[in-house]
């Protein structure tokens, strides 16, 4: 399976407290997330290949993510973030599609069968984070993100099903930026992001916080 990218959009976010200290937050993030290209077969040698949403349309998908952070010391900041984001199309095959390696019997493959495809993301980032507390209202810093994701394509016709999944780490850039626009408020841009030949990985939130 290649993985084009995965873009999440987190247009609100809630703090809640995990502790009675400061710097054991706990933050919940919900929104849409949006799967833009995903190519697979099954197996990726030998099965056809398979283009969504270019072939089989796929709705956005509301997600949860899930952020816990340590800090250790003034400016440092470790957190631990889970999301579980899944993806299902329901559609008629474009075209003559053989999984497994081999072409099934019948009609199962056929151009105009019904097929359902489900995706799932599951994702777990480790982000270590420097924070910079210039005078003002902003508050800004850079860090590294260790993402892991485990994904898992699942086509289902009447007849036929497979099933591939793929497990990995990927390194990302992460950047956060809090701008106080009132005493108990502020906005907040942040996120992890990479750009390679094998594709993109991006998460990006704009919140009140």
């Amino acid at each position: 399976m290649q993985t084009g990218r995965l873009c999440e959009f987190a247009l609100a976010a809630l703090a809640i407290g995990a502790s009675s200290e400061p710097q054991w937050p706990l933050d919940v993030e919900t929104g849409l997330a949006r799967n833009p290209h995903n190519r697979f077969g099954i197996p990726g040698t030998t099965g056809t290949m398979v283009s969504v949403p270019d072939e089989f349309s796929t709705a956005d998908s509301a997600f949860g993510r899930y952020r816990f952070t340590y800090s250790p010391a003034p400016g440092v900041s470790w957190s631990l973030s889970v999301a579980p984001p899944a993806f299902d199309s329901h559609d008629t095959a474009p075209k003559d599609i053989s999984f497994l390696g081999s072409a099934s019997t019948g009609s199962a493959s056929a151009a105009g069968t019904a097929l359902d495809i489900s995706y799932v993301f599951n994702s777990c980032w480790l982000t270590y984070r420097r924070t910079f507390r210039p005078r003002g209202r902003l508050t800004w810093g850079p860090g590294l993100t260790a993402k892991v994701r485990d994904a898992e394509v699942h086509p289902t016709s009447d007849t036929q099903t497979a099933s591939r999944g793929d497990l990995g780490v990927v390194p990302l850039t992460n950047f956060h930026a809090d701008r106080w626009i009132g005493e108990d408020l502020s906005v907040v841009l942040g996120g992890d992001a990479l750009a390679a030949p094998q594709g993109r990985a991006e998460h990006v939130m704009l919140a009140l916080k």
